[in-house]
């Protein structure tokens, strides 16, 4: 998707009429409809930096080129999170496709997952509706099971409706 030059524009006047809340909002809103979009994650960076609060700023910065005044917050988030590829990819839930990132933010991603792979042997993965697999848990027989239960359950009580209707009409007459 292209940056909508509209949007980034309504964006800074709730900005600077002090309308952080709202911005925050939208701009997650189109970071949650185009998570591969750097601008989005660099103006929530700069939103969290403006109001202090370093780790949250550091937290969108993570993903975007790096430069120098973006270390303080990277390392407040980095350091909030323990240091761990694992944690930080968690808190990161990056749903977007890594391939598509500039080669730069491609490399942290890339290094993230393969500290976390090799430390803990996992590797957190987020997907959106979009671009991942709807269910990734397989069958079992315990599925089958849980579902013959409902439906004995849904008949009992049908059935027990029908004989409380059925009494209740001979007791009327």
């Amino acid at each position: 998707m292209a940056v909508n030059p509209d949007k980034i524009e309504q964006i800074d006047r709730e900005i600077e009429a002090g309308l952080i809340s709202k911005a925050r909002s939208r701009l997650e809103g189109l970071l949650g409809n185009d998570p591969n979009e750097t601008l989005y994650r660099e103006k929530l960076g700069e939103l969290y930096y403006s109001i202090n609060w370093l780790e949250k700023a550091g937290e969108y910065w993570f993903l975007t080129k790096r430069s120098p005044r973006k270390s303080i917050p990277i390392k407040a988030f980095s350091d909030n999170n323990g240091n761990s590829a694992t944690r930080i990819l968690t808190v990161l839930k990056f749903k977007g496709d890594v391939d598509k990132l500039p080669e730069d933010v491609m490399e942290i991603s890339r290094a993230l997952e393969s500290e976390s792979a090799t430390s803990n042997g996992y590797v957190p993965r987020y997907y959106s509706s979009r671009n991942g697999p709807k269910h990734n848990r397989p069958k079992s027989k315990l599925d089958g099971l849980f579902m013959v239960g409902c439906i004995f359950m849904a008949v009992a009580i049908a059935a027990s409706a029908i004989v409380g209707l059925i009494t209740i009409v001979k007791w009327v007459l």
